[in-house]
């Protein structure tokens, strides 16, 4: 086995763990921002629109699978993290630590600072990033 051919295994063999390891930080988000309504809210939520504010909160994620899908991946991972971290945070203050009356605006507000600031933040970074990283591969070759 030649030298190249060695290392297109190894960057397919990392292409196919970054695929995993997406689409497990995906579908946990997903998970998580579905199953605290279902458990800790109340029943007569989802009557009232409960799913519309369900479906508001996967709208974050489901533009990084997108992104992703598009062929994006090092900037859809770059989306998908701090918009998780974030969402599941503010799930948790409004299912499981409610400290006041206004909690429950969380859902309303968090998912758009994630379409507004969190996501596009994450985009900037992943661009600075992939550009620090190309220039120091650059130098070292040279």
């Amino acid at each position: 086995m030649s030298e190249l051919q060695g290392k297109q295994i190894q960057l397919a063999a990392r292409d196919e763990m970054s695929s995993i390891g997406f689409w497990v930080l995906f579908w946990a988000t997903e998970a998580m921002l579905i199953a605290l309504p279902l458990w800790y809210g109340q029943p007569t939520d989802f009557a009232h629109g409960g799913w519309l504010a369900v479906l508001w909160e996967i709208l974050p994620p489901a533009i990084a699978a997108m992104i992703w899908l598009a062929g994006r991946k090092w900037y859809a991972t770059f989306w998908l993290i701090p918009v998780s971290v974030v969402l599941v945070a503010a799930n948790l203050e409004i299912f499981l630590w409610p400290s006041s009356s206004t909690t429950s605006l969380l859902g309303i507000f968090v998912p758009l600072w994630c379409l507004i600031v969190f996501g596009p933040a994450g985009l900037l970074v992943g661009k600075i990033t992939r550009k620090l990283i190309e220039y120091r591969q650059k130098a070292r070759t040279e």
